[in-house]
């Protein structure tokens, strides 16, 4: 068997804020395989936004090297690291950050529009990219037909839920990001809302980075990383 592609990479990282003289993190050492699904798991405040926040380039490690896809990542110009957040993540925010004057399919075709790498691979994928949105959209317990030109705020919280992760996996970014998107939802939600997100990533081999506070989820995933584990508190 081909041995799996690592996706990504961390070394010697170490992350403090400007004017601490305390490591919020220290990461000696950190790889993750790709169409892993791994679980970070913490209470809030713990770093488990500022750990997310790395890997997407919006904050720069204080010490230490960040690989994305074999691309570093640590030391890249803004401009460079926010068109390759673009191409390469799909990301799910803990409040979904839905465009409230846009409707359910414009706001899910939405990172086709700032990604032409993400665009081709929808079209590759279905030259009709409207059809591929109509597609996740069933995929994710939706009725495509009758939500399709809604406007999000006629939807529930767990219809927005299933849009936000419908724009996140629209054009198969090679990871996607979880931030804390069941906080809202009931046990049964939770676990439902997993399994189709993990039969979604499934069909790309994207890799999934899923932050939550609720332990009783971790036993769904393939690794689980604690962040108290990444803490310089807990690192030697």
């Amino acid at each position: 068997m081909d041995k799996p592609k690592q996706c990504i990479q961390i070394s010697q990282l170490v992350f403090r804020w400007p004017g601490s003289h305390n490591d919020l993190l220290s990461i000696p050492k950190l790889t993750i395989e790709q169409g892993a699904k791994i679980f970070i798991h913490g209470a809030s405040g713990s770093g488990k936004s500022t750990l997310l926040n790395l890997l997407t380039g919006v904050l720069t490690p204080t010490q230490g090297s960040i690989s994305i896809l074999d691309q570093s990542i640590s030391h890249t110009k803004k401009a460079q690291l926010d068109s390759f957040r673009a191409n390469h993540f799909g990301i799910i925010f803990q409040q979904f950050n839905l465009i409230p004057y846009l409707t359910v399919m414009e706001n899910i075709m939405l990172p086709l529009s700032f990604s032409k790498h993400r665009l081709s691979k929808a079209q590759e994928y279905k030259s009709d990219i409207h059809h591929q949105a109509m597609e996740i959209l069933e995929s994710l317990g939706l009725d495509e037909h009758n939500i399709s030109n809604r406007n999000i705020t006629e939807l529930s919280t767990g219809q927005q839920q299933r849009i936000a992760a419908a724009r996140a996996l629209i054009g198969a970014p090679e990871i996607i990001i979880a931030d804390e998107p069941t906080s809202a939802l009931d046990a049964d939600a939770k676990h439902g809302f997993i399994d189709l997100l993990f039969n979604e990533v499934k069909k790309t081999n994207s890799t999934l980075i899923f932050a939550s506070h609720d332990h009783t989820l971790a036993t769904m995933f393939d690794r689980t990383l604690p962040m108290d584990n990444l803490t310089s508190a807990h690192s030697s």
